[in-house]
């Protein structure tokens, strides 16, 4: 995302707005992208980004306690293979629920899809902040997850560091 989707959206707005630089402010995932980014397009951002603000910017995930992220992590390899051989690139989008491949995944790992679905509920109603949950909850799942965003955290679930994605070789992608 770093390498080609933020750029993509730079430019675009550089060629909309006319400027020639824009102001990045990151949340989350938006730092991980620009942190990438830089580290490999160095003189592009520098050129393209006035500044960059990262808030509440993430790293290493080694105590995530998330059963999605914990299942995904621990059956990273097999679940790479299988969504790829089901043409599964992403999670709960709009067409989700109706998609046979969905139906085989579930049979396949139905510990994941049981994460999956409960995700994004709220865990503990005492310390969640209820006028916020709904849309900390759309942004952050409901609206559908790619699969290569999941292996990644899984990933760096794993590895307890924060590294770029082991992108699967060969037919595999």
């Amino acid at each position: 995302m770093g390498r080609y989707d933020v750029p993509s959206t730079i430019n675009f707005i550089l060629d909309k707005t006319g400027n020639e630089q824009v102001a990045y402010v990151g949340f989350s995932q938006g730092t991980s992208q620009m942190f990438y980014g830089a580290s490999v397009m160095f003189s592009y951002y520098r050129e393209k980004v006035s500044v960059f603000v990262a808030l509440g910017p993430c790293g290493a995930i080694p105590n995530s306690k998330t059963p999605l992220i914990q299942t995904a992590g621990d059956n990273r390899k097999t679940l790479e293979y299988v969504t790829h051989t089901l043409s599964i690139y992403e999670l709960k989008g709009p067409d989700w629920l109706e998609a046979s491949s969905t139906y085989y995944l579930c049979n396949f790992f139905p510990e994941f899809c049981e994460d999956l679905k409960s995700f994004g509920k709220l865990q503990s109603p005492e310390f969640d902040n209820m006028a916020r949950f709904n849309v900390w909850r759309y942004h952050n799942f409901d609206s559908g997850s790619s699969v290569m965003a999941l292996l990644h955290f899984a990933q760096n679930l794993k590895s307890g560091e924060f590294e770029t994605y082991d992108r699967p070789t060969g037919n595999h992608w």
